[in-house]
């Protein structure tokens, strides 16, 4: 999917008003919530000459996702190639009344993760970051869904070393593996990362979801864990399984 500036490759048009010129909407529906999940937006310019401006506040082209992160973008461009680390993107070119420049031709294209998966039926299994044991790729998003029976739990252990980098090992905002014990990231979720090796987990119910990410600079050997459907009557402690400190 190709977009091109208003009047591409002639001059932009001169917004006199100041307003908005063009805005698109992306959204990924594939009709299955792991992989809608796991689905990214890639953007090439392939052709990209508008004014250059401080913070681009007279002409610019910007993206927004759906978090409200905004991404401007002014001055030649030209051969850029990102992944956007979601699958709903807006996009905006905006001018004002001075310099008109060339314009843009930008691709956007859907990108499927080529890790991440569902696991059922299996009694146990192995899931590992990306080309483990040696580091972990940039700009990894891998999501794997568990299911066990009813009246049955997910009993996760990891069996190896753990090293996933972020800048901060408190809040894991880069690089970071999140676990949901529900099986549902909006509702339940801890995040893990550092070269702290987590004690095992267990789940809430019968569906457990891990999630894995990375940032643009690869970094950390990753992780290996080791899963296993429990009786929910094993717990020990008298309830639904605990996290690691």
């Amino acid at each position: 999917m190709a977009w091109s500036g208003v009047r591409f490759p002639l001059n932009l048009l001169v917004n006199l008003a100041g307003c908005e010129l063009l805005c698109l909407v992306m959204i990924v529906h594939l009709g299955d919530r792991l992989m809608e999940e796991s689905a990214r937006i890639q953007v090439t310019f392939e052709v990209f000459l508008v004014e250059k401006s401080y913070f681009c506040h007279k002409d610019g082209f910007d993206i927004v996702d759906r978090t409200g992160e905004v991404r401007a973008y002014c001055g030649p461009q030209g051969g850029r190639n990102f992944l956007m680390q979601d699958n709903h993107i807006r996009m905006r070119m905006y001018t004002d009344e001075t310099v008109e420049d060339r314009g843009f031709r930008i691709r956007v294209k859907l990108f499927q993760s080529p890790c991440g998966g569902i696991f059922k039926g299996q009694r146990s299994g192995i899931i590992m970051s990306p080309h483990h044991p040696y580091a972990y790729t940039a700009d990894s998003l891998c999501i794997w869904r568990i299911e066990a029976p009813r009246n049955m739990l997910i009993k996760l252990q990891f069996t190896s070393y753990f090293d996933i980098r972020s800048e901060d090992d408190q809040t894991c905002l880069m690089d970071y593996l999140a676990v949901s014990r529900t099986g549902n990231f909006s509702t339940d979720t801890k995040r893990y990362c550092g070269q702290t090796r987590p004690r095992s987990i267990i789940s809430k119910t019968n569906k457990l979801e891990l999630k894995f990410v990375s940032d643009c600079i690869e970094d950390g050997r990753g992780f290996k864990v080791r899963f296993d459907i429990i009786s929910a009557y094993t717990d020990m402690w008298g309830s639904n399984g605990w996290w690691s400190p």
